[in-house]
């Protein structure tokens, strides 16, 4: 039977507690643990370098567009005054009211014996019902000019009326002149005269358009 004698036991059990010793052992462990931060760190300095990438990326781009904002709202007021300035225009379009037809009613009802020399009309576009203004001014000749003047009044309330709602045609102002007309043949005295013709017409009735009919033995100048 062999027998070993071990010489380095002493140096193997030194080297076995130099191994297994606590302090080392918590060394090597406080060093994985520094490791293990040291790598969370960077990962997290990783990350913030990130997110401060995109910070000044965006605040790069806000900068950008912060003029191009301005602007915008700079348009955005224009834009919308165009707007409301076109708004204002199509409303005004289709609430117009057509003058064609009234002063072809009045055409129709002046006689060889008037010469009108003055129309003018107002129109308050901004209520329901509309009020109409019409004046007609001008110069009645006959043996009885101010009766001449006193037809066509009665005439054009008569025609008027069959139109529109609320006829009231009442003379402004009915003078007898000086002057005399020639009217087939026969020296006719005159008379001037002013007539205030006011009605109403609903905003959204307005007539339409109506061919104007030419008398040639009278004289109309129309004034808006």
């Amino acid at each position: 039977m062999a027998l070993r004698i071990n010489l380095y036991h002493e140096i193997q059990r030194a080297r076995k507690e130099e191994q297994y010793d606590p302090l080392k052992i918590s060394f090597m462990c406080l060093g994985f643990i520094g490791l293990c931060l040291a790598g969370w760190y960077f990962m997290r300095l990783s990350e913030t370098n990130t997110v401060r990438g995109e910070h000044a990326q965006q605040v790069a781009e806000i900068e950008r567009l912060k003029p191009l904002s301005e602007k915008a709202k700079v348009d955005e007021k224009q834009f919308s005054a165009t707007i409301g300035l076109a708004e204002n225009f199509t409303k005004r379009i289709e609430g117009r009211f057509y003058w064609g037809p009234v002063f072809h009613h009045i055409a129709t009802v002046i006689p060889p014996s008037v010469q009108v020399t003055k129309i003018s009309g107002d129109s308050n576009s901004g209520e329901i019902p509309r009020r109409i203004s019409v004046s007609v001014e001008g110069i009645a000749a006959g043996d009885q000019p101010r009766k001449v003047a006193e037809d066509l009044r009665l005439a054009l309330n008569d025609v008027l009326g069959q139109n529109y709602k609320g006829v009231s045609a009442s003379f402004r102002s009915l003078d007898d002149s000086i002057e005399k007309v020639h009217v087939d043949g026969r020296e006719l005295s005159t008379a001037l005269f002013a007539i205030n013709i006011n009605f109403t017409v609903p905003a959204a009735s307005s007539p339409a358009p109506a061919p104007v009919v030419t008398k040639t033995a009278s004289n109309v100048t129309a004034q808006r």
